[in-house]
């Protein structure tokens, strides 16, 4: 696979983690503002999974060439 390619695909992944992110965090506050803290809990969640994700995502690059701050 060639690197533009490459760049490509975790270019896209990151949009659709920084999405989920986004709406989920949007989708908990409107939860809260609903007393459901069960729903809100739930979408924390997955604002936090997305947002290693997104961490990975933007870390991976550095990660690849041995870079310590990608830890």
């Amino acid at each position: 696979m060639s690197g533009l390619s490459e760049a490509a695909e975790r270019d896209h992944a990151l949009r659709n983690a920084w999405n989920v992110l986004e709406l989920s965090l949007s989708i908990a506050r409107d939860a809260l503002e609903q007393d459901d803290a069960a729903r809100a809990a739930e979408f924390i969640a997955r604002a936090e999974h997305a947002s290693l994700q997104c961490r990975r995502l933007l870390y991976a690059p550095l990660a690849a060439a041995g870079d310590h701050r990608a830890a």
